[in-house]
């Protein structure tokens, strides 16, 4: 079976976000009233895994080999797998 899988990875809450501080001070400047802006990451790819259980194994392993830049700087907040043929038969009618 095939998954589509969307991931979203954000800096954790305790670790500093320059990025997301100039984002917030820029909407502030243009008449925003934000807080706590974060920027992260995002990732889609498609998994031909047998399962959604071999799926979710395979994107803890993808987080920890690739995202994580060690233990505190990001942390995957969301994860969303769709499985590719029910998308399919969902738009073939």
């Amino acid at each position: 079976m095939s998954y589509i899988v969307e991931l979203v990875i954000l800096p954790k809450k305790d670790i500093l976000d320059p990025q997301g501080n100039a984002v917030g001070d820029a909407l502030r400047k243009i008449g925003y009233d934000t807080n706590r802006i974060r920027v992260g990451k995002y990732m889609k790819y498609n998994s031909n895994k047998e399962n959604e259980e071999e799926v979710r194994a395979e994107v803890n392993d993808i987080t920890k080999a690739l995202i994580s830049r060690g233990i505190i700087e990001f942390n995957t907040q969301t994860c969303q797998i769709h499985s590719l043929t029910k998308l399919e038969d969902k738009f073939a009618s």
